[in-house]
């Protein structure tokens, strides 16, 4: 990372400026050994690629709550096994695991209350409140059930219900709902 933070702003390298990306655009392939590279990353490859001997890298574009690009986990290899498709089909598949993940722990925790929904929506219990609040923070199903002392099946009974009342299927999408109307 020193390499890009010593970039002057604006180069090719920074990600300063927000990049939208497609879903097929989130997984990339590089391959460094063509010493004849014309794609503009010359000079990345001369001065940041090169000595450290990197071979190949598997990009993987992270984005914030807006889908812009933010960030790019590389995994980098510096033999010369260049990876299968299969690496790639998984890193596909498990990138939007690992985007919530980099969107939870970048996105500071913030309260919710019933206020920051607008009137239309339905408005859930003091304790769906609590729950949720927790769960935006990323604690664990077991750990709510600790700090809140009720049981585990009447934490996922709760969270069936906000489900239900804000109409949404799975955690990932509660969140965004939560997220986005926060935004509002």
């Amino acid at each position: 990372m020193d390499y890009y933070e010593t970039e002057p702003y604006g180069s090719n390298y920074s990600l300063k400026t927000p990049i939208r990306l497609t879903p097929n655009e989130c997984v990339k392939l590089c391959d460094w050994t063509n010493p004849n590279r014309q794609d503009g990353f010359e000079h990345f490859v001369k001065s940041y690629v090169r000595p450290l001997r990197l071979k190949y890298c598997l990009g993987i574009g992270l984005s914030d709550n807006q889908d812009c690009l933010r960030c790019i986990l590389s995994l980098d290899r510096t033999r010369d096994v260049p990876y299968e498709q299969e690496d790639i089909d998984l890193i596909k598949y498990l990138h939007p695991l690992i985007n919530h993940l980099h969107i939870n722990l970048f996105t500071p925790p913030q309260n919710f209350s019933q206020k920051d929904f607008l009137l239309n929506q339905p408005v859930l219990t003091q304790r769906e409140w609590e729950i949720a609040n927790l769960i935006i923070k990323g604690v664990s199903t077991t750990d709510i059930s600790t700090r809140l002392c009720i049981s585990k099946n009447t934490i996922y009974k709760h969270i069936a219900n906000m489900y239900k009342k804000l109409n949404v299927s799975n955690k990932a999408a509660f969140i965004h709902l939560l997220h986005q109307k926060m935004e509002d």
